[in-house]
This record gives C-alpha cells, structure tokens and sequence, in this order.
C-alpha cells in the first residue's frame, strides 16, 4: 500500500511470501501517521481520505486511496494475500503436522478463526464509512465475492 503500489506489484509481493516458506506472514497497508513524511505527501497529492483518528488502526487501515488502488482495492487486496498465503496447500499441511493434541488444535482453529473476522471488519469500515473512491463496486453480496476474486 506504499505510493507506486500496483496489481502487479502486489501479485509479485504474494508469490514471493508463499515461497519463503515462513511460519507467520503479514501484509500492511501503509499508514500516512501525522507528523511524517508520508502523511505530508499524501494530504499534498491528495490521496488521505480521512482524517478520523479512529480510521488510524494499528493493523493498517486503508485511509489512502490513490490513482490507480482506491482504498477498497487495497483492502482487498490484503486480505488476498493473507488468504492466499494462509490457505495455501503447503502451509496447511505444515501447520497440520505441527499439531501434536486437543489443545494445538484448538488454538489454530482460534487463530484462523480471529483472522477471517479481522479480514472482514476491515471491508465493513471501509464500506460503513464511505470513505473509498472505489469504482465498479459490485451490487449485492453474491457479485461482491466473485467481484473481489476477479479484480486479481
């Protein structure tokens, strides 16, 4: 979610993380905190579309939206890579031979559990607060999976 940010840039990034291998991947998206560098740059380019300090989350918040990636496409475009790295064959089958009882098992299932709800609140704000300059927004829930699956 840096400025220069593309699809294909964000593609590269995802198939990069699932060949590392790693035990725990996260995605942010940039942040432009006041007082810095980035926030001057995108109050000046215009691409800060909020200035609500409660739409500042630690866990990257889209409250950028530029050109070419509004904040809806950034959004999504994190939960993507965190769905595409965490549901991948490999690392499902590596977290499933880690599990050695009841206890492993449950704490995984709490864990992908508290992710898929995190992925979904972020849509919701974005979409509740009407702060995306999005385009083609998809009409009604059963366009909005496949919409969100076909922009990448």
């Amino acid at each position: 979610g840096l400025p220069g940010e593309t699809r294909d840039t964000i593609r590269e990034t995802i198939r990069f993380a699932r060949t590392l291998h790693a035990d725990y991947v996260n995605f942010h998206i940039a942040t432009p905190f006041p007082g810095t560098e980035f926030y001057e740059q995108a109050r000046t380019n215009g691409w800060l579309i909020s200035n609500r300090w409660e739409d500042y989350e630690e866990e990257g918040s889209a409250v950028v939206s530029y050109p070419d990636l509004s904040a809806s496409d950034l959004v999504a475009a994190q939960k993507r890579a965190m769905l595409a790295f965490y549901l991948s064959p490999g690392y499902l089958v590596r977290e499933i031979l880690r599990i050695r009882g009841w206890g492993d098992l449950k704490a995984k299932c709490k864990a992908g559990w508290r992710m898929m709800k995190l992925m979904g609140n972020k849509e919701l704000k974005i979409k509740k607060r009407g702060i995306d300059r999005g385009i083609n927004k998809p009409k009604n829930q059963s366009h909005r999976r496949a919409f969100l699956l076909s922009r990448w």
